[in-house]
């Protein structure tokens, strides 16, 4: 979590640095938005040096902790030499199963072999789940097991007094960076609009308010816009409606479901795959009925549920919505608005 915040401290700096001195009159409104986002370097620098990754801090994040990391070196170097001596040692090697220092209940352990456990003296930990090795810890470094034990839970307590203070001191500013986080995302979906537009050769249409739809060389966006076929349409000043008819698989629900889309994206500011001089009209709602082919004779249940919602679709529509409709049983599309 601190890790999310410094990336959004640094990600919000980088976005601020990035509009600074900029006059550009295109990018004029984007500066003056980018102007709000909230910097806080000296907390940027303090997690940053503080956070190694996800999982651990920096040995240096407090004097404290820098302490308590040396003297838990210092014991587990102890533990481990001193359990290092009993298995070399000729006495016991032939008592272990292996001759290697384990762990077991966070407790340094040596294996030993089931018949041979009466023979060192210690703690027995665990076992194989065989019942062939018996885990020991040797009496000679059960206090060296505790001290080191008190210093980890030291450590504990000290990690999480500092993540205490980062965490009072994000609270401080926590409005700052929800604030940060929208910006950025508005920013965001801005350079998502303008890459998307720059890689698909779009253009900016024209909006009017008079009901015009004219779509010049407009291409499916979903679609491979290497390949698709781009269709050109207008409508809305002399024809009220438009009917589109052909054979299965001649693009008439492509065509269809092109002028909706171009509709939806153009309301959120984004270019569209097509020619220049497209015009798109502002409609208070768009309604559509656009099914999988179905007659009555295949599903009487989904034709009717096709027929209520074109029920539905004529009761709510106004004198300024789009209708579209894929009526399949005539093989025909319908794009009309009242």
């Amino acid at each position: 979590e601190l890790l999310c915040v410094f990336r959004m401290l640094k990600t919000s700096r980088h976005a601020a640095s990035l509009f600074l001195g900029v006059e550009n009159e295109n990018l004029k409104y984007l500066t003056t938005y980018a102007s709000g986002i909230y910097q806080n370097n000296e907390l940027e620098k303090e997690i940053d040096r503080c956070v190694l990754n996800e999982e651990e801090l920096n040995d240096n994040a407090s004097p404290e902790l820098f302490v308590l990391r040396q003297k838990i070196k210092r014991a587990n170097f102890d533990i481990k030499d001193k359990l290092n001596s009993i298995i070399k040692s000729s006495t016991y090697a032939k008592y272990l199963q292996d001759t290697i220092v384990t762990i077991r209940n966070d407790r340094y352990v040596l294996p030993v072999k089931q018949e041979y456990k009466n023979n060192i003296q210690g703690l027995i930990h665990d076992q194989s789940s065989t019942g062939a090795t018996v885990f020991i810890e040797p009496l000679a470094v059960v206090n060296l097991n505790n001290q080191l034990k008190e210093l980890i839970l030291s450590e504990k307590a000290e990690i999480d007094k500092i993540i205490a203070a980062f965490t009072s001191e994000i609270g401080k500013i926590s409005d700052n960076l929800i604030k940060n986080q929208q910006i950025l995302a508005y920013i965001d979906s801005v350079y998502a609009k303008a890459i998307y537009a720059h890689k698909n050769k779009c253009n900016r249409p024209e909006i009017n308010n008079k009901g015009i739809i004219k779509i010049n060389r407009g291409r499916h966006p979903l679609l491979d816009q290497k390949t698709v076929m781009p269709i050109s349409i207008n409508f809305g000043d002399i024809a009220k409606m438009v009917i589109i008819t052909g054979p299965n698989t001649g693009g008439k629900t492509v065509s269809l479901k092109t002028v909706g889309l171009f509709c939806l994206m153009a309301y959120v500011g984004l270019y569209l795959p097509t020619e220049e001089n497209t015009q798109i009209a502002v409609f208070d709602e768009i309604f559509c009925d656009i099914g999988d082919e179905q007659s009555i004779q295949q599903s009487l249940s989904t034709f009717s549920s096709h027929i209520k919602n074109i029920n539905d679709i004529l009761n709510k529509m106004t004198a300024n919505s789009l209708v579209l409709f894929a009526v399949i049983l005539l093989k025909i599309s319908l794009i009309f608005f009242i």
